[in-house]
């Protein structure tokens, strides 16, 4: 292995917490990358060192680009992810939890996509699968074709992400930002009333300094088959309760030029798309409790808008990329 460069491109940034099988995949994922001008930052919040901290002084010794560090506070998944973040000394810092991995060609297709980047691109996200059977079945190629590499205006994604617009990178495996936006203050804030919503604030506060790159090719794989998500354990009035929280922390963000609906009809967006989730997971009555305590005749056609984008991607589009 030659000698670590001082200042690699990409820091890759892993928290992980006891679960040291998911971790040795994501890990192999990183190694077995076409691009080789990265760092590998693992930080590790079990106290006291366990079996994953032995692992990752032994691969660090046959790697040096393997940078293993211990998250003193032990804080839990957004601190132990910003004390890895902190350590990283590229110019972009790409994140992956230790439940995920790289499709091998993912970080050779976001350099490509940082050689078309200005420096008003902050961020550069990814397509995923949801497992390894599916990855395979999308097999991407060397270098994303033109037309599957999309720029956003930040402040038209932001917007996009208030009106309940997939704009891609919806997961922090999928996302690549600069280091800078990090040292200037973006980083994972832990909140109450954001329990599960914490990605999204961060996208969000992204989004807000600098615009966005879409690669439009699974280049991510999530594997979380055997893992106990927050969401999973939160009542499902809480995440309804999340989700029309976050609409009002993105509120004041958003470009007044856009003339961005009220938060109440957004909100009301938000609690008739929550109840289209209740009818398709066989949840007739809790759905039409929800959905007829909504008066705003602006918020049901916010509703039957987004239904419409998720039946016909190309119908009511509310974000357009840059030409």
């Amino acid at each position: 292995m030659s000698k670590q460069p001082q200042t690699p491109l990409i820091s890759v940034v892993i928290p992980t917490y006891k679960r040291r099988d998911y971790l040795a995949k994501a890990i192999d994922s990183v190694r077995d990358q076409s691009f080789v001008d990265w760092e590998l930052i693992v930080s590790d919040d079990e106290k006291p060192e366990g079996q994953t901290w032995a692992y990752l002084q032994e691969l660090a010794q046959s790697d040096p680009r393997i940078r293993p560090t211990r998250n003193v506070d032990g804080q839990g998944q957004s601190a132990n992810t910003n004390h890895g973040m902190a350590q990283a000394k590229g110019q972009w810092i790409k994140l992956l939890h230790d439940d995920d991995w790289l499709a091998v060609n993912c970080l050779s297709q976001m350099v490509e996509a940082i050689r078309h980047a200005d420096e008003k691109v902050t961020l550069i996200t990814t397509g995923c699968c949801d497992n390894y059977e599916s990855a395979k079945a999308q097999q991407c190629p060397p270098t994303a074709p033109a037309d599957m590499i999309t720029r956003y205006l930040g402040k038209q994604a932001l917007y996009g992400m208030y009106m309940q617009h997939d704009v891609g990178g919806c997961v922090p495996s999928a996302m690549m930002f600069r280091r800078t936006a990090f040292e200037q203050g973006i980083g994972f804030e832990k909140q109450d009333v954001l329990p599960t919503a914490v990605d999204s604030w961060f996208k969000a506060r992204l989004l807000n300094q600098g615009d966005m790159i879409h690669i439009d090719q699974p280049l991510l794989i999530k594997c979380e088959e055997d893992a106990m998500s927050v969401t999973n354990t939160l009542d499902r009035r809480d995440l309804d309760r999340e989700y029309e929280v976050i609409r009002e922390l993105m509120l004041p963000m958003i470009d007044p030029t856009y003339n961005p609906p009220s938060l109440s009809a957004v909100q009301g967006q938000v609690r008739l798309i929550r109840a289209m989730h209740r009818l398709a997971t066989r949840k007739p009555l809790e759905a039409i409790s929800m959905a007829v305590r909504v008066w705003n005749p602006l918020a049901w056609l916010l509703a039957t808008q987004w239904a419409i984008r998720k039946a016909r991607p190309n119908c009511c589009q509310v974000v357009k990329p840059v030409t």
